[in-house]
């Protein structure tokens, strides 16, 4: 591996952790602890899923390796998802991107 290799997965992995927490402070409603964690859960569900089983299904990767880089993104999005729920909270929250108009 070159240093190179691993800034750049530095920065992918800085960026993975950038992206939920500014998705949650978009999201409305979603108040409390344990509901950002949820939501922050989920994002890792999708990023874990997202192309690891189609890679299974189309290309045949291993079920075994499919479910062990499964685990290993949800874990990482685990320890994203404590530090971002516990730093984003409403008070933090970026101002809604649309605003209604009153009729």
């Amino acid at each position: 591996m070159s240093a190179g290799q691993l800034l750049t997965e530095l920065g992918l992995n800085i960026v993975q952790a950038a992206l939920p927490a500014i998705l949650l402070s978009l999201a409305t409603g979603v108040t409390g602890f344990a509901a950002r964690i949820g939501f922050v859960t989920l994002v890792g569900v999708l990023a874990a899923i997202t192309t690891n089983v189609e890679y299974w299904n189309w290309y045949g990767f291993p079920g075994n390796y499919t479910v062990a880089y499964i685990a290993d993104k949800i874990i990482g999005f685990l320890v994203v998802e404590l530090v971002v729920a516990a730093l984003v909270r409403k008070s933090w929250a970026m101002p809604a991107l649309v605003t209604t108009r009153a009729a």
